[in-house]
């Protein structure tokens, strides 16, 4: 079961005063970032050239051990600080990714890495084994509603849950233990409408064990707790 804690849309949460008062906050930080200059110490800039699959990057992750990963449009990129190691599909392997436009990644307990794809499809990643299984059980529930692309994902320890924000097709949730969608329902049983009515889902927070913030195109911020 889940709880909203709190639901904000625009024109509920920001009057003219907090709008004034964000703008001066703004303005006074921008004042002091040009009085107080900074130095940088050092500037990179990695590209196609030194290895990088794509020079469109969706996503940016660093790992609980410091890999900094890469979604493009042409591979998943692990970066150690020297090289670069790109995953891709590939169609005699049934251990690869399901597609190489990444579009979000996320980890599950300092250990596995769910990958999203701009085709709606999920992936996990065992960096032990370093191979991915395929969410075939996902992508089969999400044919039948409708195959919208990932935009981003969040995992809660507490519940085992994977929140999966979509474009244009709201939000998701997968029981990682059950490896199953999953239904979330109200205190009363009723099922809560995390669908298309949201809109697109932008950003995902899990803020500590079973609390969860959601960023939505159409229906502001909305808070969840889990039971």
């Amino acid at each position: 079961r889940i709880t909203v804690m709190v639901q904000y849309s625009g024109r509920r949460f920001f009057g003219s005063g907090m709008v004034a008062a964000v703008f001066l906050l703004a303005f006074t930080g921008l004042l002091s970032a040009q009085g107080n200059p900074y130095r940088l110490d050092r500037a990179i800039n990695l590209t196609s050239e030194d290895g990088l699959s794509h020079d469109f990057v969706y996503k940016i992750f660093q790992d609980h051990v410091g890999y900094m990963w890469f979604g493009t449009q042409d591979g998943l990129n692990r970066y150690d600080g020297k090289e670069f190691r790109v995953h891709r599909f590939d169609f005699a392997d049934p251990a690869s990714l399901s597609g190489n436009n990444i579009t979000a990644i996320c980890e599950q307990d300092r250990y596995y890495l769910w990958i999203g794809t701009r085709s709606g499809r999920l992936n996990r990643y065992d960096p032990v084994a370093e191979n991915f299984r395929r969410c075939d059980e996902y992508s089969e529930g999400m044919d039948r509603q409708g195959n919208f692309p990932i935009s981003c994902l969040a995992h809660d320890p507490r519940s085992g849950i994977l929140l999966v924000g979509l474009i244009r097709g709201g939000l998701q949730t997968y029981n990682t233990r059950k490896q199953r969608l999953c239904l979330p329902r109200e205190p009363s049983g009723r099922p809560f409408p995390l669908g298309v009515n949201l809109g697109s889902v932008l950003w995902l927070l899990v803020t500590k064990p079973g609390t969860v913030w959601i960023a939505t195109e159409r229906q502001g911020l909305i808070g969840l707790r889990w039971d």
